[in-house]
């Protein structure tokens, strides 16, 4: 054997040394953050913007065996979505086997108690972990890097008793677009006056801070990958999803929540609330972070929520919320302040000012904190400390919370083969089956089992047709359907010396069949009839019906009543067809068409082919079926422009705005952003033929944001000007709608005889927070075409009207209005006005109490806003559907 020399052996050592580095823990030596970045996350002025975080996730998957970076899809904006997943190089390489695991699990009719025993051994718990959904609280997206880091090097406590036993799917963002808004934003104002503000927009395309508020609707790109990830592909028995809150109250919360809590979440749920909880806290107490609070502000009731949907798919949802700084600038905060005497502080567009004093200790806050600078570096030692007891908590018990993540489906699916009730039912007719199928096709994205039946059955005393659809609540996710379906009743919480109503965290009824005005039914029997499970619906196939030969001479008509019908007119216009609303109820060959149905008159020659084509294409993308005239129709018409609509956009972003905008452009409808600058320069009816006002206050309509809180072309409102030439635009002609609050904007500046009579209520007298009422329109007015006679508004402390002039188009019901949620006083709203339309000048104001369009889960009202488009830009009515 030939002998080495030894400075030749220690030379060779040290080359490979510095070419193969490795760190403490005998692993090659991977990239920090901070040099990756530059700078340390949670450094005082600086923010990773969503670019870097990408590129330094794709750099450390590459260094590391302990990180997979995966790409799902791409958000709202196009930017990469990200997945990262963090275990053991062993782990990893095994993922299949360990997903399989988790999936049995998930599903306690696959599996025996005893083979659960055996999995839950070998199996490795899957954690979630979400980061910065609200994209000013950006300390978590900056955290998730040096999560990764910390455990991929081996620094983390426990890092490889975790990395053994815990498979981490990690969300850097699940807002990335919001990430980069905010960053920009950020970056573009540092070292000025206004550095540390939030952007004076949304932060995110669409739908700002209520991207927390989708996920049962699932309306944006960025909650259906979550909710795939979640629910269909990683099943992770604990979620944690990583907030801030505002700056002048406790520094950090933690579960368990404050009440009420919602009936339908299983015990074992909330208790293992407790322990993970008392790990995280219990992290935090060991390094001495003071300021941690529990079973506060934060209650269980309400769905929807990204901390709140794992409890409905039987896992264990955790949130932590930290005070925040402005966003990479340190704050000073003062003992005034956290006493509760302070100034309030704006957050998020809210002026916010806790009346409790925060220096004094309680059960659920045992260590106060004094008061101090507070940076964004500590918002990030306190998230990474609570991640600490997180994971050293489901690595120790892998398999207590493993087995009881079973124990929970199991009890899940007992509960539902109980009955009370036994399913749902979604019978085959429905006013609207298009929206019907998109109700169905909600809960199979969720992971909820969902099956047809080929022939007609009957339970309960009810007969249901072939091609009806039957939820039953004996499966892993029959909690969330029963926590969707049913009618929600709140519980009456009253607070302080007055007794006035406790403000619930969001809405408090969200009864998804009512507000998308699909019927369901509850059965309570058991019952056996064939069945054919779904994975994804299609609606009805649409179709021409033709008559007398395939001429379309005389026109043709198709029904108004699904929402489907508003794309369409949409197109057709978009197309250049002329399309009017048939104004009464008519007879054609057979078929009733209720008032709105929409005519689309024969063109000459050629075009007559071409237009048979696009109504081919339109009925079949649409699930429309459209019927050619056999012969000229008396009946008198509303001939309908193409409506140019403008959509007001306050420098005070309005997430109404956003949602608003979010529907015209899921319903094609053409507009144009109106800023405050372009309703004070005035001529709006040479550009406009309406304007929408979204919900905001008229304050804020008026005055917009302050004086030097924001650089120049940020601040005000529509000002004196701006309102005088709206009153302009209404009296020569165009119609104006006001969504909710801005009616207060426009009755105090309009002048007109319309009345809320719900102003100077006090909230013991009347309350009602985020609740659906029923409502009654009147559907011979335009406004009203296509809708149900009786449907659910969703009234979130929102508007009732008197008016002497105005036309009532819906009212709240008179007799019982409460639906779902909770109503005091029910007497002042019952029987009021919801929507009015009121001639002003040549044009019209229309008044829309509630928010039709509220975040885009109220499909059974949406027909109430796009009609007024259509409506305000209407031409003249015709007596006669005359041949051409």
């Amino acid at each position: 054997m030939r002998r080495i020399h030894k400075p030749t052996f220690i030379r060779c050592l040290l080359f490979l040394a510095f070419i193969f580095p490795v760190n403490a823990s005998g692993l090659a030596a991977i990239t920090s953050p901070q040099s990756y970045l530059g700078f340390a996350p949670g450094e005082n002025r600086h923010i990773a913007d969503w670019n870097q975080i990408v590129g330094y996730f794709q750099k450390l998957a590459g260094e590391s065996g302990r990180v997979r970076v995966m790409e799902p899809g791409k958000t709202t904006m196009g930017r990469p979505f990200l997945q990262v997943l963090i275990s053991s190089e062993s782990n990893l390489a095994n993922m299949q086997r360990y997903q399989d695991i988790e999936s049995q699990l998930a599903d306690s009719r696959r599996v025996s108690e005893a083979e659960a025993d055996r999995l839950a051994r070998e199996g490795k718990i899957f954690i979630g972990i979400s980061c910065s959904i609200h994209s000013t609280e950006i300390a978590a997206s900056q955290m998730s890097m040096q999560l990764a880091f910390d455990l991929a090097s081996g620094v983390f406590p426990h890092a490889q008793e975790i990395l053994d036993n815990v498979i981490i799917v990690l969300f850097p963002s699940t807002n990335p677009d919001g990430i980069q808004i905010v960053a920009d934003w950020y970056k573009q104002q540092l070292g000025t006056p206004f550095e540390g503000t939030a952007p004076p927009f949304l932060y995110n395309k669409y739908v700002g801070h209520d991207d927390n508020r989708d996920f049962f609707k699932l309306t944006q790109i960025e909650t259906q990958m979550v909710t795939k990830a979640l629910w269909k592909d990683w099943h992770p028995a604990i979620y944690w999803d990583v907030h801030q809150m505002g700056s002048f109250g406790p520094r950090l919360f933690v579960p368990p929540y404050s009440d009420p809590t919602n009936p339908n979440i299983d015990p074992l749920i909330i208790r293992e609330l407790f322990t993970l909880g008392g790990y995280m806290t219990g992290a935090l107490a060991a390094r001495q972070k003071p300021g941690v609070i529990t079973m506060d502000r934060f209650d269980a009731w309400w769905v929807g929520g990204n901390r709140i949907t794992p409890w409905y798919h039987n896992s264990v949802g955790m949130l932590t919320e930290a005070a925040s700084a402005r966003l990479a600038t340190p704050i000073d905060v003062t003992p005034e302040q956290l006493s509760g005497r302070g100034p309030g502080e704006t957050f998020g567009g809210t002026v916010l000012r806790d009346p409790r004093n925060f220096l004094e200790n309680t059960f659920n806050f045992p260590t106060p904190w004094p008061g101090g600078p507070w940076r964004l570096r500590d918002i990030v030692d306190y998230e990474m400390i609570a991640a600490q007891g997180l994971l050293r908590a489901a690595a120790n018990e892998k398999e207590y919370f493993l087995k009881n993540f079973y124990r929970v489906t199991k009890n899940t699916v007992e509960e539902g083969a109980a009955g009370h009730p036994y399913a749902y039912v979604i019978p085959s007719r429905q006013h609207d089956r298009p929206t019907a199928v998109n109700l169905v096709n909600l809960l199979t994205a969720q992971g909820v089992e969902v099956f047809v039946a080929p022939g007609k059955f009957g339970v309960d005393g009810k007969s249901f047709d072939a091609g009806s659809y039957i939820i039953p609540l004996n499966q892993p996710y029959g909690r969330l359907v029963k926590t969707l379906f049913e009618r929600q009743h709140y519980p009456d919480r009253h607070v302080g010396p007055n007794n006035v109503p406790e403000r619930p965290y969001d809405v408090t009824g969200w009864t998804l069949p009512l507000m998308m005005g699909v019927q369901a039914e509850a059965v309570d029997s058991p019952f056996s009839v064939p069945l054919s499970e779904i994975t994804q619906e299609a609606p009805p196939p649409g179709r021409i019906v033709w008559t007398k030969g395939k001429t379309g001479k005389y026109g043709f008509v198709f029904g108004h009543e699904t929402n489907n019908s508003l794309i369409a007119m949409n197109r057709l216009q978009k197309l250049g067809y002329t399309i009017s609303w048939i104004k009464t109820e008519t007879k054609i060959d057979g078929q009733t068409f209720q008032p709105g149905a929409v005519f689309i008159p024969p063109v000459p020659g050629k075009q007559s082919k071409k237009l048979v084509q696009d109504l081919e294409a339109v009925s079949r993308d649409l699930s429309l079926t459209i019927y050619a005239l056999p012969k000229t129709q008396k009946s008198e018409v509303l001939e309908l422009k193409t409506p140019r609509v403008g959509l007001y956009k306050s420098w005070v972003p309005s997430m109404d705005e956003g949602w608003t905008r979010f529907l015209f452009d899921k319903f094609q409808v053409p507009y144009q952003t109106v800023v405050d600058t372009d309703v004070r320069q005035g001529n709006l009816n040479s550009r406009f033929d309406v304007l929408v006002l979204p919900q905001q206050s008229a304050q804020n309509i008026l005055d917009g944001n302050r004086a030097r809180s924001y650089p120049d072309q940020y601040v005000g409102g529509m000002g004196d000007s701006g309102t005088s030439q709206l009153r302009t635009f209404v009296s020569n002609g165009g119609t104006l709608i006001a969504l909710d609050s801005a009616s207060d904007f426009v009755i105090q500046k309009m002048g007109i005889a319309v009345t809320n009579v719900l102003q100077g209520l006090k909230s013991s007298e009347f309350y009602c927070p985020g609740t659906l009422l029923s409502g009654e329109a009147d559907i011979t007015h335009p406004i009203a075409y296509g809708m149900s006679r009786n449907f659910s508004a969703m009234f979130d402390n929102s508007r009732a009207f008197e008016t002497r002039l105005g036309k009532v188009v819906a009212r709240y019901s008179d007799q019982e209005p409460f639906q779902s949620g909770w109503l005091i006083g029910p007497q002042h709203v019952a029987g009021k006005a919801a929507v009015v339309e009121l001639q002003y000048g040549k044009g019209k104001i229309i008044l829309m109490g509630f928010r039709t369009q509220f975040r885009a889960w109220t499909d059974g009202s949406f027909k109430l806003l796009f009609n007024a488009l259509f409506y305000g830009a209407a031409g003249r009515s015709t007596p006669a559907i005359m041949k051409h």
